[in-house]
């Protein structure tokens, strides 16, 4: 079975439960909220979820938003909205109560799947990382397999591993994001030792849509752009990370934005 077919029917009726947001709610500054993989969390249709700036969410293996709703995530260029691992201590402290014997890692959780022909999902000023797994297997950090809209902005997707899948939305973009891995970066030698680089890319983005996908002004992990997957012929083609799909990328950012400076010039 289809890993986003198995996330639904996770949600819609399977062996495992979901904590549902059937009415309008609210997630304040100052909650850390902690999404168990046993249950997840599903954002139910005819329903909004509001995530405010400086709510920390953390994710234990395994588990996912759902969205057939609407998802709102309204951090800020001080307080972005951090979605992490259960094991990372940086963000609202040792919560799992291990101290330092467990760290995080690309794959400690799922990822947010959506499918609904009313579906919202906007997300400005947030940090996500470590997400991308489902049972030691890489899955969809984003899989969009149905939206009316999908908007992420001013964030960072940072230390994943898995795939961003963009299947049938009316509406969808992805601007000043960094989309790599910098505590995570592969030596990569594609000329026979002689000249080393370094592969810093994050989750492969796929997209399946006729009209093209606006993801410009991004950080793809290289000064060079993305690594576009229809060119990719050998590894010496190999840039940042992979684009699969019509998408306009130019301009890109040649460094990682951050909210406290103005965005990276793009690529002439």
């Amino acid at each position: 079975m289809p890993f986003f077919l198995l996330a639904w029917f996770f949600v819609l009726g399977g062996s495992a439960r979901a904590v549902a947001i059937t009415v309008d709610t609210v997630w304040s500054k100052g909650e850390v909220r902690v999404i168990d993989g046993s249950e997840g969390l599903a954002v139910m249709a005819g329903a909004k979820l509001t995530i405010e700036a400086g709510v920390i969410i953390k994710l234990t293996a395994d588990s996912a938003i759902f969205v057939l709703g609407e998802l709102s995530i309204q951090g800020s260029a001080a307080e972005p909205v951090i979605i992490t691992s259960f094991k990372d201590d940086s963000a609202g402290g040792d919560t799992n109560g291990d101290g330092a014997a467990t760290a995080p890692a690309p794959g400690d959780w799922y990822g947010l799947l959506v499918n609904g022909p009313e579906a919202k999902i906007k997300i400005d000023y947030a940090k996500i990382s470590y997400g991308g797994d489902y049972f030691d297997n890489p899955a969809g950090l984003f899989t969009i397999v149905q939206a009316a809209e999908f908007s992420l902005e001013h964030s960072s997707l940072v230390n994943n591993s898995g795939y961003i899948v963009i299947g049938q939305a009316t509406s969808a973009k992805i601007n000043y994001t960094n989309i790599y891995n910098p505590d995570f970066c592969l030596a990569h030698d594609p000329f026979d030792m002689e000249i080393a680089m370094t592969y810093c890319g994050g989750p492969f983005v796929m997209y399946n849509n006729p009209s093209p996908l606006d993801t410009t002004n991004n950080y793809w992990g290289h000064m060079a752009g993305p690594t576009l997957h229809s060119e990719l012929n050998g590894p010496e083609d190999i840039k940042g990370t992979a684009l699969s799909g019509l998408a306009n990328y130019q301009p890109f950012l040649v460094e990682p934005w951050a909210a406290a400076i103005e965005p990276a010039g793009p690529e002439p």
